[in-house]
């Protein structure tokens, strides 16, 4: 899953991404526009592509690059089946309650 933002007369990274020219990518602080590029897989997130593309792109003012790369690991799949592992340290709170405070 690929998904990227290039300037208007620059290269994708990779070739055979598809081109978005309806929604363009915009800083909304200098507005210069962007491109998005994408490949089959990354189609499906269009709309999350071009929302997170412009959030980059903003965030980058005022060094603009030619491309823009979206991580888009957290869509892929096979990472949400992955288990996650949490601790936590439980506190009996009981114990607390029958604690007189310190009374000088």
């Amino acid at each position: 899953m690929h998904a990227e933002a290039v300037k208007p007369g620059a290269m994708a990274s990779t070739r055979g991404l598809m081109e978005d020219l309806n929604r363009p990518v915009m800083c909304s602080e200098c507005s210069v526009k962007y491109h998005l590029h994408y490949d089959q897989e990354a189609e499906a997130a269009l709309t999350f592509c071009s929302i997170l593309a412009n959030e980059i792109v903003t965030a980058r003012h005022p060094d603009h690059g030619s491309n823009v790369f979206l991580d888009l690991a957290a869509l892929n799949p096979e990472q949400s089946r992955k288990p996650e592992v949490v601790w936590s340290i439980r506190t009996p709170l009981m114990s607390s309650l029958k604690k007189k405070p310190d009374l000088p």
